[in-house]
């Protein structure tokens, strides 16, 4: 019993961690006041 628990507990815990893994990417922003914002943009594949 406590063998099944060790592994659903190892089986959500890579789950977890593949779904809270983010992509960022490089980006800026320009305001029409001619300011530069720069920083990392999610990427989200959109």
């Amino acid at each position: 019993m406590l063998l099944r628990i060790l592994i659903v507990v190892i089986v959500f815990s890579c789950y977890s961690f593949h779904a809270l893994a983010q992509a960022y990417e490089p980006g800026l922003l320009v305001r029409s006041n001619g300011d530069t914002l720069r920083g990392e943009i999610e990427n989200s594949f959109w």
